[in-house]
């Protein structure tokens, strides 16, 4: 369990991949704040400040890649993992050039997602 206790911002714009995360993080300890796509993501990040994020990587109108360059833009800097059902050889670098810090495939694994989370908030 998380000792004092750390929010995860959820940026996804698929409602049910939302709910899944919102249960590990909550059953994981952490809080969660949810966002269905970039603009609301950069608002609650600016002004509640989370302690990290979780962006999937295709949504509309603004994919995951843009999403972490506008919460850049805006001195938003916390840890980023990007979700994804896509697989490339590049992927892990593409998304580094964004700043995300780590990259999870869909399905989404509970305990790795956990264990990255935990790792990324040390």
């Amino acid at each position: 369990m998380v000792s004092s206790k750390k929010t995860i911002l959820i940026v996804d714009d698929n409602e049910p991949t939302r709910t899944l995360l919102r249960g590990v993080l909550e059953n994981g300890g952490y809080g969660v704040m949810e966002a269905a796509d970039g603009d609301v993501a950069v608002s609650y990040a600016k002004e509640s400040k989370p302690d990290a994020a979780i962006i999937d990587q295709h949504m509309e109108p603004y994919n995951g890649y843009k999403v972490a360059d506008l919460l850049q833009y805006a001195d938003v800097k916390i840890p980023m993992v990007m979700i994804t059902a896509h697989d490339a050889s590049d992927l892990l670098l593409q998304a580094q050039k964004h700043g995300f810090t780590n990259v999870m495939k869909k399905p989404i694994d509970a305990d790795k997602l956990l264990w990255i989370i935990g790792r990324e908030l040390r």
